[in-house]
């Protein structure tokens, strides 16, 4: 099914094409590879960068990372390894602070 000219007419970025998917419309990056076998250039497609919404326009894709923590929340991190080497040689950080410098501990635990 064409993509219609009202969708078409949005801005988007530049070496893109629109993909309509299940009733809305995606933007998909693309580029052109060289085809040695039959000597012409080759579409390819990226992958998606966002889609256009009736009424807004495009609109961008987020990052994939997940969803962000709420504000407030608990910061983790790991430190099993360096917990156990601080449990066999209390010292130990000391001992690094003299040779690495207070940032090197820092990046370490």
């Amino acid at each position: 099914m064409p993509v219609p000219d009202e969708i078409k007419a949005y801005e988007r970025p530049r070496c893109t094409e629109i993909h309509q998917v299940r009733g809305h419309y995606y933007v998909y990056k693309t580029t052109s590879v060289w085809d040695r076998e039959r000597k012409r250039p080759r579409k390819k497609t990226l992958g998606c960068v966002g889609k256009i919404v009736p009424g807004r326009g495009f609109v961008a894709s987020g990052p994939k990372a997940g969803p962000a923590a709420p504000a407030g929340a608990p910061v983790v991190r790991e430190y099993g390894c360096w917990a156990l080497f601080d449990g066999l040689n209390p010292g130990l950080r000391e001992q690094l602070e003299e040779h690495l410098g207070e940032l090197g501990v820092r990046a370490c635990f």
